[in-house]
C-alpha cells in the first residue's frame, strides 16, 4: 500500500506510543524488582514466581511488539540497525528520527505541490491564435488534474503521475522557446516526450513560439527556476521572503539574479546525485572513482561559492576575491571532469557542461577574470584538485561546524522541554542526551568545559537516573559543571559569610575529629578544606576517579581503620568505581554515602544524614552491636 507522508507519520507516532508506553513498563518493573535484585545479591534468596512471570510476560510483550513493527513494510526505512533491535530505546530513537524524517518531507512535498499546481495554473492561462483544439484538450488535461490534486492534498501520485511530468515538460519547452534554448539536448527531449502524449501539432505550435499568455509571460528568473528546480529534483526552499512575483525583499536580489544562484544550486544537488550514482553497487562496473571525485568537489565548491554570493559583508573587495577564487576553483575541476570524461569517450558530461556555462555567464556579467582552465587548450591537472579540495574543506567545516553543534544543542534543549515528572519520560530524555553529548566531544572535538553545553545542562543534572547508562563523556561533562558550580561559590564564600544549615551543625557532632573520604570530581584545595572545617574533621581526602583505571586501587584508603565514612560522587564516577567502592565498605562493615547533587557544604549534610544518620550515631556512642553497613 503507498501511504501517504501524513499517514506513515500517524503511523509511526502510534508505534512510538506503544514503545514508550512499554519502557515505561519496563522501568515500573525494575523499580519492583529491584528489592529481589537486592536479595539475591546479599542473601542468596530466590527471585519469587511473581516476579518471573512479571519478567516474562514484559519480555514477551516487547518481542511481540518488535516482531510486529519488523513486519510493517513502510517502517523498513525507520528501523534501527540489526544489532541495535534488542534496546527498546534503539526503536524509540529509529521511531522518532523516522517522525522527524516525515515532518520534513511533509515540508518539501507541500513546496513541490504548490509548484505543480502553479505551473498547471500557467498552462489554463495559455492561448494560441492557431488552431486551438489541441492546446485546449491538453488544458482539460489540466484543469483535471489540477482540480483532483488540490482535493487530495495528501497523496504522493502527484508526484508519481506521468501525466503530471509530461505537463512540466511542456511548459518548460515553452520556457526554452522564449528563452532561445530550443537546440538543447534537454528541451529536444521534452519535444519528444510532449509529441508522444498529445500530438504532433501543439508540439510544432509550442516549437515555433504559437502559443502564449493571455496576458504576459511571469517574471522569466522566478518560473524558470521554479520549473528547472522541478525537472532537476531540486526542492530546497529559499531562506528570503518573496513578494509574490518572485522577487526576494533584500538587497541582494539583483546580485543573486546575476549570478543565477539558482542555477549553482541545481548544479550543486545534480552533483551530489551522480557521486552518489557513480559510487552505487547497481553502478558498480560502470562507476568512475574520478568522475565521482570531481563531482564531488564540485558540489563542494558550489557550497562555497553560494555562502559567499549570499554573505551579508563591508569587506566587499575581500568578498568579491572569493567568489573569484571560487570561480578558479570550479574551473580547474571542471577542466579536469572534462579530460576525465574525454579519454572514456563521453564528450557531453552535464555537469561539466553546467559548470562551464554557470563560470562564463556569471564571469561576464560581473567582470571577473577567470585565468586558467576555461579553454580546451589550457587543460587543468588531477594533481590540481588535492589543494583545491583541501582549502574548501577546511573554509566548509570552518563554517558548518558551529551550525551542526547548534543543531545538536537545540535538540538536547529540545529533550528537556518535553520532560514532565515522568521517571521514564526523564529517563529517555537522558539517554538521548548522553548519545548527544558523545557526539559533540568525539566527533565535533568541543571541549567537556563548553559554555552553551554547560548552560543546557546545570538545570538538569539534579534529575540524572541513576541506572544511567556510564558515559566517560557524561563524567567529563559533569566534572567540568561541579567545577565551574564550586568556583561560582568561591566567589560567594569570598563576598559573605557561609550559612550553614541546622544539618550541618548534627553532622559536624557526629564526625567531629574523624578522617571522612570522597571519591569522584576534581579535587579542590579551597573545597577540601571548607568541608574539613564544617564538619570539624580531623582529615578530609578527596580522591579522583580516573577514567578506566581498576576500582582496586581504591581498596586500602577506603578499608583504612582510620577512615570512618565514604562518600561516593555517583555523578562523578564510572559504574565499576561506584560498585567497587560500595563492596570494599561491605567487607569491612564501613558505612559509605551515595552522593547525587554535588558537593555542597549543606547538600553534603543532607544527604549523609538521610542515608547514613543513625549508622553515625552508632558509631559516635561506640554501640555497635548487631549494626551493619
Amino acid at each position: 500500500m503507498n501511504y501517504s507522508t501524513v499517514q506513515l507519520k500517524h503511523q509511526l507516532e502510534e508505534s512510538l506510543l506503544q514503545l514508550r508506553e512499554l519502557f515505561q513498563q519496563g522501568v515500573s518493573f525494575s523499580e519492583s524488582f529491584n528489592e529481589e535484585m537486592n536479595a539475591i545479591r546479599e542473601q542468596g534468596r530466590l527471585v519469587s514466581a511473581s516476579g518471573r512471570r512479571e519478567l516474562v510476560q514484559w519480555c514477551d510483550e516487547f518481542q511481540l511488539l518488535i516482531a510486529e513493527l519488523e513486519e510493517v513494510e513502510s517502517f523498513q526505512e525507520f528501523l534501527p540497525a540489526e544489532e541495535d533491535r534488542m534496546e527498546l530505546k534503539n526503536w524509540i530513537k529509529a521511531l522518532t528520527d523516522g517522525i522527524e524524517i516525515c515532518n520534513r518531507r511533509k515540508k518539501k512535498e507541500q513546496s513541490e505541490r504548490r509548484q505543480i499546481l502553479d505551473i498547471l495554473d500557467s498552462i489554463l492561462d495559455l492561448h494560441t491564435e492557431m488552431d486551438p483544439v489541441p492546446l485546449e484538450e491538453l488544458q482539460l488535461h489540466a484543469a483535471r488534474l489540477r482540480s483532483h490534486w488540490e482535493y487530495d492534498q495528501e497523496s504522493r501520485m502527484i508526484f508519481e503521475c506521468d501525466e503530471t511530468g509530461v505537463l512540466r515538460d511542456f511548459w518548460q519547452l515553452l520556457l526554452d522557446i522564449r528563452d532561445g534554448d530550443y537546440n538543447d539536448p534537454e528541451s529536444l527531449e521534452r519535444a519528444v516526450r510532449v509529441n508522444d502524449r498529445y500530438g504532433l501539432i501543439i508540439t510544432l505550435q509550442a516549437t515555433r513560439g504559437q502559443i502564449q499568455p493571455k496576458e504576459e509571460w511571469r517574471d522569466s528568473s522566478s518560473v524558470a527556476d521554479m520549473v528547472r528546480e522541478l525537472h532537476f529534483g531540486n526542492h530546497n526552499q529559499s531562506d528570503n521572503p518573496s513578494n509574490g512575483n518572485g522577487h526576494p525583499h533584500n538587497e541582494n536580489a539583483a546580485q543573486e539574479d546575476s549570478f543565477g544562484l539558482a542555477s549553482l544550486e541545481t548544479l550543486r544537488d545534480q552533483s551530489w546525485a551522480r557521486v552518489k550514482w557513480e559510487t552505487s553497487a547497481e553502478n558498480q562496473v560502470n562507476g568512475s572513482p574520478q568522475v565521482a571525485m570531481c563531482l564531488e568537489l564540485i558540489g563542494k565548491i558550489a557550497d562555497f561559492l553560494l555562502h559567499h554570493l549570499r554573505e551579508e559583508t563591508r569587506d566587499v573587495k575581500g568578498q568579491e576575491e572569493q567568489i573569484r577564487k571560487g570561480m578558479q576553483y570550479l574551473a580547474t575541476t571542471q577542466s579536469v571532469l572534462h579530460q576525465i570524461q574525454k579519454k572514456a569517450g563521453v564528450l557531453d558530461d552535464p555537469e561539466q557542461i553546467a559548470a562551464f556555462r554557470w563560470i562564463e555567464r556569471s564571469a561576464a556579467a560581473q567582470k571577473l577574470y577567470i585565468g586558467r582552465h576555461m579553454r580546451i587548450q589550457d587543460p587543468a591537472q588531477i594533481s590540481q584538485l588535492p589543494k583545491i579540495k583541501q582549502k574548501v574543506e577546511g573554509f566548509l567545516e570552518k563554517i558548518h561546524k558551529p551550525q551542526r553543534i547548534k543543531e545538536v544543542l537545540n535538540r538536547i534543549e529540545s529533550y528537556f522541554s518535553a520532560v514532565g515528572d515522568d521517571a521514564s519520560q526523564i529517563s529517555y530524555a537522558w539517554e538521548s542526551v548522553v548519545q548527544e553529548i558523545d557526539h559533540l566531544l568525539d566527533h565535533e572535538k568541543i571541549p567537556p568545559s563548553h559554555k552553551q553545553l554547560r548552560e543546557l545542562l546545570i538545570g538538569h543534572i539534579d534529575l540524572i537516573p541513576e541506572h544511567l547508562n556510564e558515559s566517560v563523556n557524561l563524567q567529563k561533562v559533569l566534572s567540568e559543571i561541579h567545577r565551574y558550580l564550586s568556583n561560582c561559590e568561591y566567589e560567594k564564600i569570598e563576598s559573605s559569610p557561609p550559612e550553614y544549615s541546622e544539618e550541618v551543625e548534627v553532622l559536624a557532632q557526629l564526625l567531629r575529629d574523624r578522617k571522612v573520604l570522597m571519591v569522584g570530581g576534581s579535587p579542590r584545595p579551597l573545597t577540601e578544606e571548607k568541608i574539613r572545617e564544617a564538619f570539624q574533621l580531623q582529615e578530609f581526602v578527596w580522591k579522583e576517579a580516573v577514567v578506566h583505571s581498576p576500582a582496586i586501587q581504591y581498596q586500602s584508603i577506603v578499608q583504612d581503620p582510620e577512615v570512618t565514612l565514604v562518600l561516593v560522587l555517583i555523578k562523578l564516577v564510572g559504574h565499576g568505581h561506584s560498585e567497587g567502592i560500595r563492596q570494599y565498605c561491605r567487607e569491612v562493615d564501613k558505612p559509605y554515602v551515595l552522593i547525587p547533587s554535588g558537593y555542597g557544604i549543606n547538600h553534603l549534610a543532607h544527604d549523609i544524614l538521610k542515608q547514613r544518620g543513625e549508622d553515625l550515631k552508632v558509631i559516635s556512642t561506640g554501640n555497635y552491636e548487631d549494626q551493619q553497613f
